[in-house]
């Protein structure tokens, strides 16, 4: 085959036209590095050989913009070029290059990861780890830098958290609220001891209001079925299953 004539094409890119008519788009590292503005003339094995160098260039400066926007995982890169039709080996060619050159870092990403989630999410570790092992990081990899992280930075959450559930209540008795607040705290990922502790060291009272709402609640719906001390004892039981204690009960009964 014998090139007849090159154009300049977007982004480094040369239309080689040969004398055949036919034509392929190649970067410019590639016209270089096979000397094709001299060597003008080479068999079809040497035609795969370029296209499949071509091939791999462009995987690579695919990537590279990928990741010029964000931070990536080798995980997020392949997915990313199966996407764009490139087959698994050169894949591999292409994410090995990435990490040899340090474009593809992980353990600086899961360091940037974790910083980002402790700053502007209230998720915990446990969450943490499970969202990177879902980019592809190791579990191990990902618990080791989580380890390095003072239990105070995730004790100053929580306590944040809670403060902002208790005073947000407008519907729960104590009980319930904890709970609640516990429940929550653990499926985002905190270890379910420490989010204890915090909760069991405040002082978390019911409003009075709350009780009387619902007591109000339950009045109108038992009252139907129940009159007289039936009907007290029958909303005492349905206040306790709702976890209002005896004494919040009996204190509420001044308010009426």
């Amino acid at each position: 085959m014998k090139i007849k004539s090159f154009k300049k094409e977007k982004n480094n890119k040369y239309k080689i036209i040969f004398e055949s008519g036919e034509d392929i788009v190649l970067y410019d590292d590639v016209i270089v590095k096979y000397n094709l503005l001299v060597n003008k003339t080479f068999d079809t094995n040497k035609l795969t050989e370029i296209i499949k160098y071509n091939s791999n260039l462009d995987a690579y400066y695919l990537s590279l913009k990928y990741i010029s926007k964000k931070m990536r995982t080798k995980l997020e890169i392949r997915k990313y070029l199966e996407k764009k039709d490139i087959d698994s080996k050169t894949i591999d060619e292409t994410i090995n290059k990435l990490v040899n050159n340090k474009a593809i870092n992980e353990d600086l990403y899961i360091q940037a990861f974790c910083n980002d989630q402790i700053n502007f999410s209230n998720i915990g570790p446990n969450k943490i780890v499970s969202k990177l092992k879902d980019l592809g990081i190791s579990k191990e990899k990902s618990i080791d830098y989580l380890n390095s992280i003072n239990d105070s930075i995730w004790q100053n959450k929580i306590n944040k958290i809670v403060d902002k559930k208790i005073k947000s209540n407008h519907n729960y008795s104590s009980y319930i609220l904890k709970n609640k607040i516990l429940n929550s705290l653990v499926n985002d990922g905190f270890d379910k001891s420490m989010v204890t502790d915090i909760i069991n060291a405040k002082d978390i009272s019911c409003d009075k209001n709350i009780i009387i709402k619902e007591y109000n609640k339950q009045k109108n719906k038992l009252s139907k079925k129940y009159d007289g001390e039936a009907l007290e004892y029958q909303i005492k039981l349905k206040l306790r299953s709702k976890g209002f204690s005896n004494d919040e009960i009996n204190n509420i009964k001044t308010g009426f």
